[in-house]
C-alpha cells in the first residue's frame, strides 16, 4: 500500500462543457476523464456538504469513494 498523497496546493481546472468530450444529444450529463481529475496521483478529496470524501484509483484499475 502507498502512502496517501499530500494535499493539492490548489484547484485544478475542471474543462467547461464545451471542452469535454463524450456528450452526446441524447446525454446531457457532463463528461470528465478520471485522467483529468486524477493527474497529479492516484487519490482525489471531493469535498461535499461540508464533509471529505476521498476517491482513489486502486492498483487493480477499480475506484474506491469514501469518507
Amino acid at each position: 500500500m502507498t502512502a496517501p498523497l499530500p494535499p493539492l496546493s490548489g484547484s485544478i481546472a475542471i474543462p467547461t462543457a464545451t471542452a469535454m468530450t463524450g456528450v452526446t444529444s441524447g446525454d446531457a450529463r457532463p463528461r470528465v476523464a478520471l485522467s483529468t481529475l486524477l493527474a497529479q496521483g492516484t487519490e482525489l478529496v471531493i469535498e461535499h456538504d461540508g464533509h471529505d470524501y476521498l476517491l482513489r484509483l486502486t492498483s487493480n484499475g477499480k475506484l474506491l469513494l469514501t469518507k
